[in-house]
């Protein structure tokens, strides 16, 4: 399965597509449905500047996801998400992206929008991985397992 295509701006300003315009090899994608996810968002985000070192070529990014809403609408979106993020660092990595969210968990097979998700996924936005909701343990393990296991194999990652 892959993620599917998308484009929208960090807070900051700066326009990515997603997957293809990603700065890793590998990249997980918090996405956030609601801006209420962000509290479980900001539980994998207090962890992540610990793993990343590990891991060469591994980026992780915010997708705040948002209806397909007019000009102005959109602009207060952001200024929300800024209000909710106001550390610098995690404003560089939000991308605010507006779309059909009914569609989008189409796209992906998701049961609904009522927490958010997370999407290993490589450079052509194949999915490597995937969960959902806060943090924990297990979850925190299962991630450093499948970066160990795609970091160890001698394959490009694109080809396992």
């Amino acid at each position: 399965m892959f993620f599917p295509t998308v484009s929208g701006e960090t807070l900051t300003g700066q326009e990515f597509t997603v997957p293809f315009g990603l700065a890793g090899e590998l990249n997980l994608l918090l996405v956030g449905f609601d801006p209420k996810h962000l509290k479980a968002i900001r539980s994998w985000l207090a962890v992540l500047p610990e793993i990343k070192p590990h891991y060469p070529g591994f980026h992780y990014y915010h997708l705040a996801l948002g209806s397909q809403l007019t000009q102005d609408q959109q602009m207060l979106f952001g200024l929300g998400m800024r209000h909710l993020l106001p550390e610098a660092e995690l404003r560089e990595l939000s991308i605010t992206v507006f779309l059909d969210k009914a569609l989008f968990c189409e796209w992906l097979t998701l049961p609904s929008q009522n927490t958010n998700q997370l999407f290993l996924v490589d450079r052509e936005g194949g999915i490597l991985w995937r969960c959902e909701g806060f943090l924990t343990p297990p979850k925190r393990e299962d991630l450093y397992r499948i970066l160990t296991h795609l970091y160890s194999t001698k394959l490009p990652i694109w080809e396992i």
